[in-house]
């Protein structure tokens, strides 16, 4: 089952981050709005090929672009902070948001407010690659992958309080996903610190990057993850193999045409997708959080009464999230991720015994 949450959070990771790199496009080039399937299946086939030339070429291409998606979208946080303390609070945009739709006033249940938090969690799916690709990285691996966790965390941390403050001083709300107008939220930012001069468009366009290839943690953990799984015998054997240039070429082609499939049926529109997303993502959480429970009671010694105390908090936190999720958003998508999972189970299960039954035989 872990397996399986893992396998559909790689797939959602490719497709959620393609469809928001296009919904940054858009944004900026309103015209490519009709394109946007398109786009997205065109994003994915370049992403693909990347991957399929190998694990240094990827990184190398990848690289120019993170940066200069940090230093940009820190630039412009940090001049809209600026602005709005010389402002009292109150600074005036460059570029006037789309008036906000007249707010809908209810009170603040538990229900509501546990909805909120499961949303906003969604925001935090993504930082388990680093985790999952400690073997990808320069020995000491471990050092280096805390390093680069802790760094990730940084930015998320100084982006998201950023956003969230300077959203609240220009008066920007959010646009419907899809529709005529559509405008995402960095957008109507950008333009409002800085208008839409040549740093918009450099800095959205580093948001499309990003967001386009952030679809490349899953490409980068998706074949290590089925080739652990075929060496167990829960996979066809052809997973474990590497093509020409040292890639497991089979787990590529595989993660892409799933994600192409997801991306078609959904039409390559974000908010479509986060639903499925977050169910495959906290499932995985919530049970790698109740096995290092397992794992310190059974290894003890010191520090161990301590973690278990941590991460018992971590699996019933992601369990609520997850109920929660599942509960709110079942209609709506995430429904699919349910289903798509436990046949993954099944599917893993029938292979097993086969292998089983044909190495008996053999």
């Amino acid at each position: 089952m872990a397996a399986a949450a893992l396998m559909i959070d790689y797939v959602l990771v490719a497709a959620v981050g393609i469809s928001a790199g296009v919904g940054a496009l858009i944004s900026a080039v309103p015209s490519l709005q009709p394109y946007t399937l398109v786009l997205c299946v065109g994003i994915l086939a370049i992403i693909t090929l990347v991957n399929l030339r190998g694990v240094r070429e990827t990184a190398l291409a990848f690289l120019l672009p993170t940066y200069l998606f940090v230093g940009s979208l820190l630039s412009a946080i940090l001049a809209g902070a600026f602005k709005t303390i010389l402002t009292g609070g109150h600074p005036t945009p460059i570029v006037a948001p789309p008036p906000a739709a007249l707010p809908t006033v209810s009170s603040a249940s538990v229900w509501m407010l546990l909805l909120f938090f499961s949303n906003g969690c969604t925001a935090m799916t993504g930082v388990e690659a680093v985790n999952n690709g400690v073997p990808a990285f320069r020995e000491p691996a471990v050092r280096n992958a805390q390093r680069t966790h802790t760094a990730i965390i940084a930015i998320l941390i100084a982006m998201l309080a950023g956003v969230a403050i300077l959203v609240r001083a220009y008066g920007i709300s959010a646009t419907e996903p899809g529709l005529p107008g559509y405008q995402s939220v960095l957008s109507m930012l950008v333009a409002a610190v800085a208008g839409r001069v040549w740093f918009y468009y450099v800095t959205i366009g580093s948001v499309l990057f990003v967001l386009a290839l952030s679809a490349n943690t899953g490409f980068a953990d998706f074949p290590r993850l089925c080739k652990g799984l075929a060496q167990n015998g829960f996979l066809p054997q052809w997973f474990e193999f590497r093509g020409q240039r040292l890639v497991h070429s089979h787990g590529v082609v595989f993660l892409a045409a799933l994600t192409g499939i997801l991306l078609v049926v959904f039409r390559g529109v974000t908010d479509r997708l986060i639903p499925l997303f977050a169910i495959g993502a906290f499932l995985a959480f919530t049970l790698s959080q109740a096995g290092m429970v397992a794992h310190w009671k059974r290894v003890g010694g010191k520090g161990a009464a301590r973690s278990m105390i941590v991460n018992a908090l971590g699996a019933v936190r992601t369990a609520t999230t997850l109920i929660v999720e599942l509960v709110a958003k079942f209609a709506s998508g995430a429904w699919v991720s349910a289903f798509l999972i436990a046949g993954l189970v099944a599917i893993m299960t029938w292979v097993r015994r086969r292998r089983l039954r044909m190495d008996r035989l053999g």
